[in-house]
């Protein structure tokens, strides 16, 4: 995962989350404009950014940092704290050691945006390793997981614990 605003996108109308995730789905509803900032406002997220890499911004640097609602990338603010996303987030050193990793998505998700799932993904692809990240996506599963027991979730959730105890035989288990 990352931090950064460009990731920070949802399905638009959380009332009618999208069927299925893909990071071919995700691309192309970024395309059709099918999603949305999860933080609509770039300030905002730039302000939540600030807090959590614990910097010490003060309201109107932030507001510098943008320009007619848009993020100023070349501001020297917002390329130090995106220096500190690349040299922190673990996504940013994915490699052919790293771990499999299981992701879980609701698709009434008002807080972690599908096009999280996509940037990781890539990530995996990268580094050869795609085959070592799964996907669990509950379509009407909010933030906290709620309403797994609607739609594919009972499903979703019943696949969710089989991979987390297959993933427990597989790495903390061993035959002495």
């Amino acid at each position: 995962m990352s931090i950064e605003p460009k990731y920070w996108y949802r399905v638009s109308d959380l009332n009618n989350p999208l069927d299925s995730i893909t990071p071919e789905s995700i691309q192309n509803s970024l395309n059709e404009n099918k999603l949305q900032k999860v933080y609509g406002d770039s300030t905002v997220q730039l302000a939540i950014m600030n807090a959590f890499l614990g910097l010490k911004y003060k309201d109107e640097e932030i507001l510098e940092m943008v320009e007619n609602g848009n993020i100023k990338e070349n501001n020297a603010k917002y390329q130090e704290m995106l220096n500190i996303v690349k040299n922190t987030f673990p996504v940013n050193f994915v490699n052919a050691n790293t771990i499999p990793t299981l992701c879980e998505y609701g698709g009434k998700d008002y807080v972690v945006g599908i096009a999280h799932y996509s940037y990781l993904y890539s990530a995996f692809k990268k580094a050869g390793i795609e085959n070592k990240i799964k996907l669990i996506y509950m379509k009407y599963g909010g933030h906290e997981l709620i309403n797994f027991d609607t739609d594919n979730g009972l499903k979703a959730m019943r696949d969710l614990n089989y991979y987390i105890l297959d993933y427990a035989k597989t790495y903390f288990t061993h035959d002495s």
